[in-house]
């Protein structure tokens, strides 16, 4: 079936466009699918951004709740262009990467793939 991802990165300057993915979201319209898998830590930001600004608990917080709002709002999206809609909501250092299509054969293993091919390291799934 046809799915659409979308890295999640910590983007502390969004002006400068950069970013370091903590996660990946898997929207699969056909299954009524929508998960978003978070990295356990914030190794990968604080290296790419070191500095007195770097908050790794404010980060891990903000992880938290992208997650459980996208999770939320998430239950209602009909289309691709729903979650497209929701990432122009976002105002905050967290940003979605635009949608990208991907063929999904299983969506939970899709996104376990898609977690460990783009952001690496164990996800708060894994955790638990």
């Amino acid at each position: 079936m046809r799915g659409y991802y979308a890295l999640i990165q910590y983007c502390p300057e969004p002006s400068r466009a950069e970013g370091a993915n903590v996660g990946v979201v898997l929207y699969c319209p056909e299954a009524k699918f929508l998960d978003v898998q978070m990295s356990l830590d914030n190794d990968h930001a604080r290296r790419m951004f070191t500095g007195a600004t770097f908050d790794s608990e404010r980060l891990s917080a903000a992880k938290s709740a992208f997650a459980n709002r996208l999770k939320q709002v998430g239950q209602d999206f009909r289309s691709v262009e729903d979650l497209e809609q929701f990432m122009r909501t976002r105002g905050n250092a967290l940003q979605l990467v635009p949608p990208r299509p991907v063929r999904v054969d299983e969506p939970a293993a899709s996104l376990k793939q898609l977690f460990a091919e783009l952001v690496g390291g164990r996800s708060r799934a894994d955790a638990h």
